[in-house]
């Protein structure tokens, strides 16, 4: 696993909503992380406006993803990997050009870099 998942949450939250928690997106999702209703269903009871309460949620997730994709490819995620992990785990394997934009504006966030 990479070493600072921290990081790359934190370089999530700025991509996605940059850091703000009353962010909803069009498809319902919700916090600076933009969580999917069905992931927000595992986890009853948060309050999803708080990033103290939301935070662990989403490196749950995301370890849970990462151990799946390790599952399958025999390695832990990249950074790169990761972020794709978050913004959309189905396209891992074969991301869009803006999928990888996303990923290398999380990257460069997450290792001290711009967007």
């Amino acid at each position: 696993m990479i070493t600072n998942l921290l990081s790359i949450v934190a370089a999530l939250s700025l991509v996605e909503t940059g850091n703000d928690d009353r962010v909803v997106g069009t498809r319902g999702e919700l916090s600076r992380w933009q969580l999917m209703s069905y992931v927000r269903k595992v986890y009853p009871g948060r309050d999803w406006s708080n990033p103290n309460a939301v935070r662990p949620v989403v490196i749950t997730e995301l370890t849970k993803r990462a151990t799946h994709f390790r599952q399958h490819t025999h390695r832990w995620p990249t950074a790169a990997e990761y972020s794709l992990l978050w913004h959309c785990p189905n396209r891992v394997s074969r991301p869009s050009h803006d999928d990888r934009d996303y990923a290398t504006r999380v990257v460069n966030l997450a290792t001290g870099g711009a967007l």
